[in-house]
């Protein structure tokens, strides 16, 4: 025996004579029924999905964060060292500026010295 015919025997049971408007009121209710249920059963699916694509989002975005984290110490660390490496250029070209004039201050000098140290400023200023 169908389903259709189960309700429709239980309707006729609990309405020994019912009228075509109350039969047709009860087989529109049914049918609602079987839709609701159908139509719940989809936004079930589908909100199960939902969720288990909002957990892998929510694990993909820890995912991230963790790596924007990483990014911005290696940064940090990074800069600190450029900053380290600039003073400690800076510290070179007064030396070689130093030994550039030795010898014959406030100008440059002409020893073999002073001219491989005016050599080398020459290039890191070309650079």
């Amino acid at each position: 025996m169908s389903r259709k015919n189960k309700v429709f025997r239980a309707f006729l049971h609990k309405n020994p004579s019912p009228t075509i408007e109350e039969t047709w009121d009860a087989a529109w209710a049914n049918q609602q029924d079987c839709f609701q249920s159908k139509r719940m059963r989809e936004l079930e699916g589908t909100i199960g999905l939902e969720r288990i694509d909002a957990h892998k989002l929510r694990e993909r975005i820890a995912l991230l964060e963790a790596e924007r984290d990483s990014c911005c110490a290696l940064n940090e660390s990074l800069m600190d060292a450029a900053g380290r490496h600039l003073a400690r250029i800076v510290e070179l070209e007064a030396a070689l500026d130093k030994l550039a004039r030795l010898g014959n201050e406030p100008n440059y000098g002409n020893s073999t010295g002073n001219v491989i140290a005016r050599r080398a400023l020459l290039q890191e200023q070309q650079e």
